[in-house]
């Protein structure tokens, strides 16, 4: 169904005055007369120079014998028809090799905010076990870039993906469309030779063009989902927004300069204003990566993702059992189950989340305010791949024993065991542990030789410029919950 509105071209009026006061005089009336109309057009044609959009994916994949078949975080951008993002025929980018390979999207992401042509970044989250659903609530789309390119690994996999490539809103008389679904097919990025679902890396050399996949032993049942696009601020009544349960994620205006996570609130119960300055502090985030392994494929890390809290809540600790949120994150890196958990807990006044990264890598969460109601960061992210295996702090309080805002703190992070999967290996087939094991540090040379896979670094932003003795601890060894 497509919207059909007036767009009005508003053509400069100019009155001249005559010699003869009678022509000066309807020259004035017929501008008058007509700038109510002009104005009402050229508004009308202002109001559809954007439109707001849901997007929803829809996976419909659900293989018999795929262990753990998900699909990772949506990437993806609003642009003009100067750019191709990706394209049958065309050859991956860095950025849709890595999200292919790994699920990683902050080289994709980079790419994008160093186009152009391209707007915006869109993104979303990932559907931890297919068949599934996620929703991103609200995208806003510019007729100077009224196209959508989005894509999400299928995981595992060696190198494939699903998604569309320059989808136009508009229609052929460059009106909105108010709905428009897309079936999902695979497509292999050209990268990586590997022909089944669980494999060992297998570079393509030379890479290859990107091309679809039609092998029915290997997606027997097409297409894998779908995306559907629908309108929130059409002229139609009935096109309002819905309320939906699953996990949502909204559009990330392009940046000037790097990209940088930022947390997003959740809707918990919020504390009182803060009455003075030292309730609150500003934080940067970073995450330092060394892990460098030389036998696992494409080593990296899922999305960081976490809280602020106080202590009446325990998110995960040594000793006890996964919730579902940290199963799903150490086994897929999905993250909506735990941002879920976090956003129910009224011990907790914010969800902090941030990009994945290729390791040796780093990736930072470029501000965060800490309430001294909720002192208290839990913070994890998968390692990967992996059983169920990931790194993270847990209660890790940025105040000291005096109640102070610590102004630095370095947490060196090392690998624990969800206890949810009895995989041995990086690369091992899913194997629930049933039932379920507590939580463990992992302290196994053969699989971790370094000890240490990276740190976190907490630093205050908003320190008071003149302090005699600031305040910088380091802990060299990791803290344990």
């Amino acid at each position: 169904k497509l919207v059909h509105s007036i767009r009005g071209i508003m053509r400069p009026q100019q009155s001249k005055l005559f010699i003869l006061p009678i022509l000066g005089l309807l020259s004035i009336i017929l501008f008058l007369s007509a700038a109510p109309q002009a104005e009402g057009q050229s508004r009308q044609s202002q109001a559809s120079e954007t439109a707001q959009y849901k997007i929803v994916f829809e996976a419909d994949w659900d293989p018999a014998s795929v262990p753990n078949p998900h699909f990772s975080g949506l990437i993806g951008a609003s642009h003009n028809d100067s750019t191709v993002i990706w394209e049958v025929g065309g050859m991956a980018t860095d950025g849709i090799e890595i999200m292919a390979e790994t699920g990683s999207t902050n080289q994709l992401r980079s790419e994008i905010n160093g186009n152009s042509n391209a707007n915006q970044v869109i993104s979303g989250g990932s559907i931890p076990n297919s068949p599934s659903s996620v929703e991103i609530s609200s995208v806003t789309l510019d007729l100077d870039y009224p196209l959508v390119t989005l894509v999400s690994m299928i995981a595992p996999s060696p190198d494939w993906f699903v998604g569309v490539s320059g989808l136009s809103l508009t229609d052929q008389n460059g009106e909105w469309i108010n709905e428009l679904e897309i079936q999902l097919f695979p497509y292999d990025s050209g990268t990586d030779s590997s022909t089944t679902f669980v494999h060992s890396e297998n570079d393509t050399d030379p890479a290859e063009p990107i091309s679809r996949i039609d092998d029915d032993n290997l997606f027997p049942n097409l297409p894998l989902g779908t995306f559907t696009f629908t309108r929130l601020d059409g002229p139609d009544p009935t096109l309002t927004p819905t309320s939906t349960a699953v996990p949502t994620e909204t559009a990330t205006p392009l940046p000037t300069e790097a990209p940088t996570e930022t947390p997003t609130a959740v809707p918990t119960e919020s504390p009182e204003p803060p009455s003075a300055a030292a309730e609150m502090a500003e934080y940067r985030i970073e995450f330092n990566a060394t892990w460098d392994p030389t036998g696992v494929p494409f080593p990296h890390f899922s999305p960081l993702i976490g809280a602020a809290h106080n202590s009446s809540v325990i998110f995960w600790e040594v000793g006890g059992i996964a919730t579902d949120g940290i199963e799903i994150m150490a086994e897929t890196g999905g993250t909506s189950t735990f941002r879920s958990e976090i956003s129910a807990s009224s011990d907790a006044n914010q969800t902090i989340s941030g990009g994945g990264i290729v390791s040796p890598g780093s990736t930072t969460i470029d501000s965060v305010t800490i309430d001294q109601d909720y002192p208290l960061v839990s913070l994890v992210t998968m390692i990967a791949p992996s059983p169920d295996w990931f790194v993270g702090v847990n209660s890790l309080s940025l105040v000291d024993s005096d109640g102070e805002w610590i102004d630095q703190i370095v947490i060196d992070l090392r690998p624990y065991d969800a206890g949810t999967d009895s995989g041995p290996s990086f690369t091992s087939s899913n194997d629930d542990t049933n039932p379920a094991e507590a939580i463990f540090r992992i302290e196994d040379d053969t699989l971790f030789p370094a000890g240490t896979l990276g740190t976190f670094t907490f630093t205050r932003l908003d320190a008071p410029p003149l302090i005699e003795n600031p305040m910088f601890v380091y802990l060299p060894i990791v803290q344990e919950p």
